[in-house]
C-alpha cells in the first residue's frame, strides 16, 4: 500500500508483490479494511473482480463505502468517474476494464485484484490498465489458497507459505511467492494441454486393436458363406 503513496518512477503503475491469503473469507475481509483504509487516505480504489460472484461479493461487503458497480464496458464513463474522484470505490469485473478508458486528470488509484487468471496473459491486460492511469497508480493481486490456480498446483507455493508462516487474517506478500505463482501460471496451459490431449492419444493407441478385431471378426464372419459359396459353384 505504501508503494502506492509514493508513485513509480517508471512511468507506470507500482506493482506489489501478490498476496496469499489462507482462505476466501480471510481475502474478503482483508480487502475490505485495505479498501477503508485507502479511501481514508483520499486514494481512489478499484476492486477487480475476476467472477461474477466475486463481483457481487465485495458489493455487499463494501456496501458502506457506495462502490460504482461495472460489471461490463458499457460502465466504462462510471468507472472513469470514480477513478477521478479521492476516496471513491469502484468494484469492476476484468472484463470491463477498457483499454482506453483514460481519467482526464492524474489519478492517485490502487488497484486490488481478487485472485489471478489461469494464464499470466490475461492477468497482463489487467496490469495494463494499471500503467493507463500513470505512476500514481498501484496494483496488487490477492490470493486465496482456495482458488484453482493454487489448489492445482499448491505443492510449488504451501511450502514457501510454511516457511514464511501463514496467519488467519495476514497475507503472505515475497517476492518468492510471486516467481512461483508465475511458475504455476506458466505450467497451467501445458497441464491443460496434455489433459485435452490425453483422450486422443489413447484413442490412437486403442484404434490399431479396434480396427484389427472388426477387420478379423468380419473376416471370420464371412468365411463359412465364402467357403459355402465355393462348394456350390465347384458341384454346379
Amino acid at each position: 500500500m505504501l508503494k502506492g503513496l509514493f508513485g513509480s518512477k517508471s512511468g507506470k503503475a507500482a506493482r506489489g508483490e501478490d498476496r496469499v491469503w489462507v482462505h476466501h473469507a480471510a481475502r474478503l475481509r482483508g480487502v475490505s479494511r485495505e479498501v477503508e483504509s485507502l479511501a481514508e487516505a483520499d486514494r481512489s480504489v478499484l476492486v477487480v473482480a475476476l467472477t461474477l460472484a466475486a463481483l457481487e461479493e465485495f458489493c455487499a461487503a463494501l456496501a458502506a463505502h457506495h462502490p460504482v458497480r461495472c460489471a461490463d464496458v458499457f460502465a466504462k464513463e462510471a468507472l472513469r468517474s470514480s477513478l477521478a474522484k479521492a476516496g471513491s470505490v469502484a468494484i469492476a469485473l476484468s472484463g470491463a476494464l477498457a483499454a482506453d478508458l483514460k481519467p482526464a486528470a492524474e489519478v492517485a488509484a490502487d488497484i486490488l485484484v481478487v485472485g489471478r487468471n489461469d494464464s499470466r496473459a490475461a492477468d497482463d491486460g489487467i496490469v495494463r490498465f494499471a500503467d493507463a492511469l500513470g505512476p500514481n497508480a498501484h496494483i496488487a493481486f490477492h490470493l486465496s489458497l482456495q482458488d484453482p490456480l493454487l489448489q492445482a498446483f499448491g505443492g510449488q507455493v504451501r511450502p514457501i507459505l510454511e516457511k514464511l508462516g501463514m496467519h488467519e487474517d495476514e497475507p503472505i506478500t515475497h517476492a518468492m511467492v510471486t516467481r512461483a505463482i508465475a511458475n504455476a501460471q506458466a505450467k497451467n496451459p501445458r497441464r491443460r494441454r496434455r489433459a485435452r490431449d490425453a483422450p486422443a492419444a489413447q484413442a490412437s493407441a486403442a484404434s490399431p486393436g479396434c480396427v484389427q478385431g472388426v477387420h478379423v471378426g468380419a473376416r471370420r464372419a464371412s468365411s463359412p458363406r465364402l467357403h459355402g459359396m465355393q462348394l456350390h459353384s465347384r458341384s454346379g
